[in-house]
C-alpha cells in the first residue's frame, strides 16, 4: 500500500514510505543478526560434542562366568589411546560371576572406559539384559549423556543368527530376538552408523 500511494506523488505518503522501509530494513537487520548468532551457538554445540560414542552392551553370560571372555575384551578396551574425540561406554550384566573387579553380577553397571581406566557412571536395579527394553535403554541413555557426531553400538554375547537373535542372559535364562533387537533399537530413537555383533552367527545376510 505504501508502495503504491507513494507513486500517486503525496510528499506525506512518500515520507511514510520511506519510515516503512527503515522499519522493514531494521527488522531484517535484526532478523539476519539473532539467525547468525543462533548459527553460531549451534556451531559452538556440535563442536562440544565428540566425534563417536560407542556403546558396549556387555553381556557376560557363561563366557564371563566361565572363562572371563567378557573381561578379556575389557582389558583389550582398555588399551586403546586415550582421545576426547571418542566416548566408549560399557554396560555389563548378565553373568552370575565377572573377573573384572568391580564389576557386581548383582547390579546392572554403567562404565565409561579412557586411558586404561574404567569409571563407573551409574548401578542399576539388576535386570534382563536380554530384554529389549533394557537394551534400549542404555543406547538412549548412552547417546542423552556422551552426545556425538556418529553412535556406534556393539552388541557382545552369545549369538545364534537369524533364527535365535543374541544377548543370552543366563541369570534370566533368555535371548534376545532379531525382532526384539529391532525393537530395542528403534525404541532408543537413535540414528547408528554403525551396529555390530561380537557374537557367534550374527553376520549372515537376513
Amino acid at each position: 500500500a505504501a508502495l503504491f500511494l507513494g507513486a500517486c506523488g503525496s510528499t506525506a505518503v512518500t515520507g511514510q514510505g520511506e519510515a516503512d522501509s527503515a522499519a522493514v530494513q531494521t527488522v531484517a537487520e535484526n532478523a539476519a543478526s539473532e539467525s547468525e548468532s543462533a548459527s553460531e551457538m549451534q556451531t559452538e554445540t556440535q563442536e562440544e560434542k565428540a566425534d563417536w560414542t560407542v556403546m558396549v552392551y556387555l553381556c557376560g553370560t557363561d563366557l564371563e562366568s566361565g572363562g572371563g571372555m567378557a573381561s578379556a575384551n575389557l582389558d583389550a578396551l582398555k588399551k586403546a589411546g586415550a582421545s576426547d574425540r571418542v566416548n566408549f561406554i560399557v554396560q555389563t550384566g548378565g553373568a552370575s560371576e565377572w573377573k573384572t573387579e568391580g564389576i557386581n553380577p548383582d547390579k546392572l553397571q554403567r562404565f565409561s572406559v579412557k586411558g586404561g581406566e574404567m569409571t563407573k557412571l551409574e548401578e542399576l536395579p539388576l535386570a534382563n539384559m536380554g530384554d529389549p527394553e533394557t537394551f534400549g535403554d542404555f543406547l538412549a541413555w548412552g547417546a542423552k549423556t556422551y552426545p556425538a557426531q556418529k553412535y556406534m553400538a556393539v552388541v557382545w554375547d552369545h549369538g545364534g543368527g537369524p533364527l535365535s537373535g543374541a544377548v543370552s542372559d543366563e541369570l534370566y535364562n533368555s535371548i534376545m530376538t532379531v525382532p526384539e533387537l529391532v525393537k530395542g533399537i528403534s525404541e532408543a530413537g537413535v540414528q547408528f552408523e554403525v551396529i555390530g555383533f561380537d557374537a557367534c552367527l550374527m553376520a549372515s545376510l537376513e
